[in-house]
């Protein structure tokens, strides 16, 4: 009768194990998820300061140019 209700108890155990496994895996998913967000939001803001300050270095050798001449 011990030796059952100790198999019950591993099972038990072993079951709530599994159960915080798979609770842990979503959380984890989501946090995965919110990071690939993050990383192509800030890829995009790098790529766009790139745009702006190529269009700054082009607004300034026009103001030279304008000047020197």
């Amino acid at each position: 009768m011990q030796e059952i209700n100790n198999y019950e108890k591993i099972k038990k155990d072993i079951e709530e194990g599994i159960q915080k496994r798979k609770e842990e895996d979503k959380k984890n998913k989501k946090i995965i998820s919110q990071i690939k967000v993050i990383s192509n939001l800030e890829n995009k803001i790098k790529k766009e300061k790139e745009k702006l300050n190529k269009l700054v270095e082009n607004e300034n050798s026009k103001q030279m140019e304008q000047n020197n001449e």
